[in-house]
């Protein structure tokens, strides 16, 4: 995950992230690299599943507030 197109991924995804918008070019890079690149795929993976506890998380608070 050392090469510049990994870098270039990680900044995206950074940026994406928080909100931050991207290009179509960027957006068209980021989804394509994590598609195609196993370690920025495995990266995206951990992610989205922190995302989805952290949704879970917020459904149960909200639940018995």
């Amino acid at each position: 995950m050392n090469d510049a197109a990994c870098q270039r991924w990680v900044r995206l995804s950074d940026r994406a992230a928080v909100g931050e918008p991207l290009t179509d070019e960027d957006a068209c890079f980021l989804r394509e690299h994590g598609v195609t690149c196993t370690a920025c795929a495995a990266e995206a993976r951990v992610w989205e599943s922190l995302d989805r506890c952290l949704a879970e998380d917020s459904e149960r608070r909200t639940w018995w507030r």
